[in-house]
Protein backbone atom coordinates (compact mmCIF):
# COMPACT_ATOMS: atom_id res chain seq x y z
CA UNK A 1 0.00 0.00 0.00
CA UNK A 2 2.62 2.38 0.58
CA UNK A 3 4.16 1.93 -2.66
CA UNK A 4 0.96 3.57 -4.22
CA UNK A 5 2.19 6.90 -2.80
CA UNK A 6 5.12 6.98 -4.35
CA UNK A 7 4.48 5.29 -8.04
CA UNK A 8 3.79 7.65 -10.23
CA UNK A 9 0.77 7.95 -12.08
CA UNK A 10 0.11 6.80 -16.07
CA UNK A 11 1.76 9.58 -18.69
CA UNK A 12 -1.15 8.68 -20.72
CA UNK A 13 -3.70 8.84 -17.55
CA UNK A 14 -2.27 12.07 -16.39
CA UNK A 15 -1.96 13.81 -19.99
CA UNK A 16 -6.22 12.58 -20.86
CA UNK A 17 -7.84 13.58 -17.63
CA UNK A 18 -5.64 16.87 -16.32
CA UNK A 19 -3.44 18.10 -19.72
CA UNK A 20 -0.55 18.66 -17.48
CA UNK A 21 2.63 18.07 -19.95
CA UNK A 22 5.26 18.95 -17.07
CA UNK A 23 3.25 16.14 -14.44
CA UNK A 24 3.45 13.39 -17.60
CA UNK A 25 7.14 13.77 -18.59
CA UNK A 26 8.37 13.68 -15.34
CA UNK A 27 6.38 10.56 -14.37
CA UNK A 28 7.85 9.19 -18.37
CA UNK A 29 11.16 9.98 -17.34
CA UNK A 30 10.78 8.24 -13.69
CA UNK A 31 9.41 4.79 -15.37
CA UNK A 32 12.26 5.03 -17.95
CA UNK A 33 15.12 5.96 -15.46
CA UNK A 34 16.35 9.19 -17.62
CA UNK A 35 16.35 12.25 -17.19
CA UNK A 36 13.37 15.00 -17.88
CA UNK A 37 15.14 16.15 -20.97
CA UNK A 38 16.10 13.41 -22.44
CA UNK A 39 14.90 12.65 -25.77
CA UNK A 40 13.54 9.80 -25.34
CA UNK A 41 11.11 11.33 -22.72
CA UNK A 42 10.08 13.51 -25.60
CA UNK A 43 9.38 11.22 -28.05
CA UNK A 44 7.07 9.01 -25.53
CA UNK A 45 5.26 12.24 -24.68
CA UNK A 46 3.80 12.06 -28.42
CA UNK A 47 3.15 8.78 -28.81
CA UNK A 48 1.04 9.10 -24.95
CA UNK A 49 -0.28 12.24 -26.69
CA UNK A 50 -1.86 10.87 -30.52
CA UNK A 51 -2.73 7.76 -28.20
CA UNK A 52 -4.97 10.26 -25.95
CA UNK A 53 -6.28 11.48 -29.79
CA UNK A 54 -7.00 8.69 -31.36
CA UNK A 55 -9.00 7.53 -28.54
CA UNK A 56 -11.10 10.86 -27.67
CA UNK A 57 -11.47 10.54 -31.56
CA UNK A 58 -13.40 7.17 -31.39
CA UNK A 59 -15.34 8.17 -28.40
CA UNK A 60 -16.47 10.79 -30.60
CA UNK A 61 -17.53 8.79 -33.53
CA UNK A 62 -19.36 6.16 -31.13
CA UNK A 63 -21.58 9.12 -29.77
CA UNK A 64 -22.26 10.43 -33.24
CA UNK A 65 -23.28 6.59 -34.26
CA UNK A 66 -25.11 6.21 -30.91
CA UNK A 67 -28.90 6.42 -31.59
CA UNK A 68 -30.04 8.01 -27.57
CA UNK A 69 -27.95 11.31 -27.47
CA UNK A 70 -28.03 13.56 -24.33
CA UNK A 71 -27.54 17.06 -23.24
CA UNK A 72 -25.32 16.39 -20.07
CA UNK A 73 -22.54 13.94 -19.01
CA UNK A 74 -23.80 10.32 -16.92
CA UNK A 75 -23.29 11.90 -13.64
CA UNK A 76 -25.77 14.54 -14.27
CA UNK A 77 -28.56 12.17 -15.75
CA UNK A 78 -28.25 9.63 -13.06
CA UNK A 79 -27.49 11.68 -9.92
CA UNK A 80 -28.91 14.95 -10.91
CA UNK A 81 -32.43 15.03 -11.95
CA UNK A 82 -33.28 18.08 -11.86
CA UNK A 83 -30.51 19.42 -14.42
CA UNK A 84 -31.17 16.33 -16.41
CA UNK A 85 -34.93 17.15 -17.36
CA UNK A 86 -35.05 15.74 -20.99
CA UNK A 87 -36.79 13.02 -21.99
CA UNK A 88 -33.58 10.87 -23.54
CA UNK A 89 -32.45 11.66 -19.71
CA UNK A 90 -35.30 10.71 -17.78
CA UNK A 91 -35.16 7.26 -19.82
CA UNK A 92 -31.68 6.49 -19.21
CA UNK A 93 -31.83 7.34 -15.66
CA UNK A 94 -35.17 5.20 -14.78
CA UNK A 95 -33.47 2.42 -16.93
CA UNK A 96 -29.49 2.85 -14.67
CA UNK A 97 -31.39 2.89 -11.61
CA UNK A 98 -33.58 -0.05 -12.63
CA UNK A 99 -30.77 -1.93 -13.08
CA UNK A 100 -29.21 -1.74 -10.07
CA UNK A 101 -32.03 -1.78 -7.90
CA UNK A 102 -32.27 -5.62 -9.46
CA UNK A 103 -28.58 -6.23 -8.02
CA UNK A 104 -29.91 -5.08 -4.60
CA UNK A 105 -33.61 -7.10 -4.95
CA UNK A 106 -30.95 -9.49 -5.49
CA UNK A 107 -29.10 -8.59 -2.61
CA UNK A 108 -32.33 -8.68 -0.12
CA UNK A 109 -33.00 -12.26 -1.07
CA UNK A 110 -30.53 -12.96 1.33
CA UNK A 111 -29.07 -15.55 -1.15
CA UNK A 112 -25.58 -14.33 -1.16
CA UNK A 113 -25.56 -14.39 2.87
CA UNK A 114 -26.94 -17.71 2.74
CA UNK A 115 -25.35 -19.32 0.52
CA UNK A 116 -21.92 -18.38 2.49
CA UNK A 117 -23.43 -19.44 5.59
CA UNK A 118 -25.61 -22.55 4.25
CA UNK A 119 -23.83 -25.16 6.43
CA UNK A 120 -24.39 -22.50 9.57
CA UNK A 121 -27.55 -21.98 8.78
CA UNK A 122 -28.42 -25.91 8.25
CA UNK A 123 -26.48 -26.97 11.81
CA UNK A 124 -26.75 -23.78 13.80
CA UNK A 125 -30.56 -22.55 13.40
CA UNK A 126 -31.93 -25.81 11.40
CA UNK A 127 -30.43 -28.06 13.93
CA UNK A 128 -28.55 -30.88 11.71
CA UNK A 129 -25.82 -32.49 12.66
CA UNK A 130 -23.00 -31.31 11.79
CA UNK A 131 -21.99 -34.10 8.88
CA UNK A 132 -25.63 -33.51 8.00
CA UNK A 133 -25.06 -29.94 7.21
CA UNK A 134 -21.52 -29.94 5.91
CA UNK A 135 -22.70 -32.46 3.72
CA UNK A 136 -25.88 -30.71 2.89
CA UNK A 137 -24.34 -27.59 2.00
CA UNK A 138 -21.90 -29.13 -0.27
CA UNK A 139 -24.64 -31.01 -2.41
CA UNK A 140 -26.17 -27.46 -2.99
CA UNK A 141 -23.26 -25.96 -4.15
CA UNK A 142 -22.43 -28.40 -6.86
CA UNK A 143 -26.64 -27.83 -7.76
CA UNK A 144 -25.85 -24.73 -8.16
CA UNK A 145 -23.05 -24.95 -11.52
CA UNK A 146 -25.55 -26.25 -13.37
CA UNK A 147 -28.72 -23.94 -12.63
CA UNK A 148 -26.39 -21.05 -13.85
CA UNK A 149 -26.69 -22.62 -17.07
CA UNK A 150 -30.38 -22.36 -17.01
CA UNK A 151 -30.52 -18.50 -18.04
CA UNK A 152 -28.30 -19.19 -20.94
CA UNK A 153 -30.46 -20.93 -22.81
CA UNK A 154 -34.23 -19.55 -21.32
CA UNK A 155 -33.35 -15.57 -20.98
CA UNK A 156 -34.07 -15.02 -24.63
CA UNK A 157 -36.92 -17.49 -24.79
CA UNK A 158 -38.61 -17.29 -21.43
CA UNK A 159 -37.54 -13.48 -21.55
CA UNK A 160 -36.25 -11.15 -18.16
CA UNK A 161 -38.97 -9.91 -16.54
CA UNK A 162 -40.47 -13.46 -15.98
CA UNK A 163 -37.23 -14.80 -14.99
CA UNK A 164 -36.99 -12.05 -12.17
CA UNK A 165 -40.14 -11.60 -10.91
CA UNK A 166 -40.55 -15.70 -10.93
CA UNK A 167 -37.54 -16.68 -9.11
CA UNK A 168 -38.28 -13.63 -6.87
CA UNK A 169 -41.61 -14.77 -5.50
CA UNK A 170 -39.99 -18.38 -5.20
CA UNK A 171 -37.05 -16.31 -3.33
CA UNK A 172 -39.66 -15.33 -0.92
CA UNK A 173 -41.88 -18.72 -0.24
CA UNK A 174 -38.75 -20.47 0.15
CA UNK A 175 -37.57 -17.73 2.98
CA UNK A 176 -40.88 -18.40 4.53
CA UNK A 177 -40.64 -21.91 4.51
CA UNK A 178 -36.91 -22.03 6.29
CA UNK A 179 -38.63 -19.27 9.08
CA UNK A 180 -41.12 -21.82 9.66
CA UNK A 181 -38.49 -24.74 9.59
CA UNK A 182 -35.92 -23.23 11.66
CA UNK A 183 -38.69 -21.87 14.25
CA UNK A 184 -40.36 -25.34 14.59
CA UNK A 185 -36.85 -26.73 15.06
CA UNK A 186 -35.48 -30.25 14.55
CA UNK A 187 -38.48 -31.46 13.50
CA UNK A 188 -38.92 -29.47 10.78
CA UNK A 189 -35.49 -29.81 9.77
CA UNK A 190 -36.20 -30.58 6.37
CA UNK A 191 -38.44 -27.79 5.51
CA UNK A 192 -34.83 -26.04 6.33
CA UNK A 193 -32.94 -27.33 3.70
CA UNK A 194 -35.59 -27.40 1.50
CA UNK A 195 -36.37 -24.01 1.85
CA UNK A 196 -32.41 -22.95 1.69
CA UNK A 197 -32.31 -25.10 -1.43
CA UNK A 198 -34.60 -24.18 -3.67
CA UNK A 199 -34.03 -20.22 -2.63
CA UNK A 200 -29.97 -20.88 -3.49
CA UNK A 201 -31.20 -23.05 -6.40
CA UNK A 202 -34.10 -20.43 -7.96
CA UNK A 203 -31.74 -17.72 -7.48
CA UNK A 204 -28.55 -19.32 -9.40
CA UNK A 205 -30.93 -19.55 -12.80
CA UNK A 206 -33.35 -16.28 -11.65
CA UNK A 207 -32.59 -12.49 -10.53
CA UNK A 208 -28.59 -13.66 -9.61
CA UNK A 209 -27.76 -14.67 -13.12
CA UNK A 210 -29.86 -11.92 -14.87
CA UNK A 211 -28.94 -9.07 -12.22
CA UNK A 212 -25.36 -9.45 -13.99
CA UNK A 213 -26.00 -8.47 -17.07
CA UNK A 214 -29.93 -6.95 -17.35
CA UNK A 215 -27.93 -3.61 -16.67
CA UNK A 216 -25.53 -3.43 -18.96
CA UNK A 217 -28.28 -4.21 -21.65
CA UNK A 218 -30.67 -1.39 -20.33
CA UNK A 219 -28.46 1.71 -20.89
CA UNK A 220 -25.40 2.19 -23.72
CA UNK A 221 -22.45 1.55 -21.86
CA UNK A 222 -20.65 4.76 -23.38
CA UNK A 223 -23.28 6.73 -21.62
CA UNK A 224 -23.04 5.21 -17.95
CA UNK A 225 -18.95 5.09 -18.49
CA UNK A 226 -17.72 8.04 -15.94
CA UNK A 227 -20.43 6.77 -13.76
CA UNK A 228 -20.22 2.95 -13.12
CA UNK A 229 -17.59 3.45 -10.35
CA UNK A 230 -20.22 5.58 -8.99
CA UNK A 231 -23.33 2.97 -9.01
CA UNK A 232 -20.91 0.23 -8.55
CA UNK A 233 -19.99 1.59 -5.23
CA UNK A 234 -23.56 1.79 -3.99
CA UNK A 235 -24.42 -1.37 -4.64
CA UNK A 236 -21.51 -3.10 -2.76
CA UNK A 237 -22.16 -0.59 0.25
CA UNK A 238 -25.20 -2.36 -0.14
CA UNK A 239 -24.19 -5.86 0.18
CA UNK A 240 -21.15 -4.99 2.82
CA UNK A 241 -23.97 -4.08 4.46
CA UNK A 242 -25.95 -6.70 3.92
CA UNK A 243 -23.61 -9.40 4.37
CA UNK A 244 -21.75 -7.95 7.29
CA UNK A 245 -24.86 -7.72 9.11
CA UNK A 246 -26.25 -11.72 8.69
CA UNK A 247 -24.14 -13.36 11.37
CA UNK A 248 -24.21 -11.40 14.33
CA UNK A 249 -28.21 -10.98 13.65
CA UNK A 250 -28.54 -14.77 13.39
CA UNK A 251 -26.49 -15.58 16.37
CA UNK A 252 -28.94 -12.97 18.18
CA UNK A 253 -32.15 -14.95 16.90
CA UNK A 254 -30.66 -18.56 17.64
CA UNK A 255 -29.67 -17.35 20.99
CA UNK A 256 -33.03 -15.75 21.74
CA UNK A 257 -35.19 -18.90 20.20
CA UNK A 258 -32.68 -21.55 22.40
CA UNK A 259 -33.63 -19.37 25.70
CA UNK A 260 -37.23 -19.20 24.24
CA UNK A 261 -37.05 -23.59 23.93
CA UNK A 262 -35.23 -23.61 27.01
CA UNK A 263 -37.70 -21.70 29.21
CA UNK A 264 -41.04 -22.62 27.71
CA UNK A 265 -39.41 -26.16 28.85
CA UNK A 266 -38.79 -25.25 32.08
CA UNK A 267 -35.01 -26.23 31.98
Amino acid sequence: MVLFFVVHESPQFIIEKTGNREKARRALAAYHGVGVEDATVETEMKICEDSVTKSKEKAKAKEAKSPIQTDHDSVTVIFMPWKARDDSSKVIREAAWLGVMVKIAYVFTGARCLRAFSTFVLYNLGRWSYDGALYGSFAISLLRIPFTLIPVFLVDRLGRRPLIVTSTVISFLSLSLMIIGIDLGASWKIATLVGLSSLLLTTACGIGSVSRFYAAELVPRNLLISSVSILTMFEALTKIGVEFAFYPIANIVSLNFHNYVMGGSGV
